[in-house]
């Protein structure tokens, strides 16, 4: 993966141990922290995942959308956070998911156009 480049994804992804081990982008709601070490998120597809991070250098907020992007454990069970970036209170989640499952998802014909440019 070139720097700056993750795939984009959604708690199923995350849960499944699919990407396990890899740099990410997730979308979703802010949920809930224990304002020290991690907070959960409603990813696009509706499915809460854990988030290790300061929710402080996540700029938490409950109830607001933002982008997130970090490393998804080896076994599937949450993801270490590194950046966030909201993403505003309009943003249409179930939109950017029927993207990255029917549009951006590696079995798509259109998939070219979500990795890295190797010219």
């Amino acid at each position: 993966m070139s720097d700056g480049v993750y795939p984009r994804v959604n708690g199923e992804h995350i849960n499944n141990g699919q990407y396990g081990g890899m740099m990410v982008s997730v979308v979703g709601r802010m949920q809930e922290t224990d304002g020290q070490s991690w907070c959960t998120i409603e990813a696009c597809d509706g499915k809460t995942v854990k988030c290790m991070a300061n929710p402080d250098d996540l700029c938490f907020q409950q109830g607001r959308v933002a982008e997130i992007m970090g490393a998804i454990a080896e076994d599937g069970q949450g993801f270490d956070a590194f950046v966030a970036r909201p993403l505003g209170d309009d943003f249409d989640l179930a939109l950017y998911n029927d993207l990255i499952t029917k549009v951006a998802s590696p079995d798509s014909k259109f998939s070219q156009y979500f990795v890295p440019d190797t010219q």
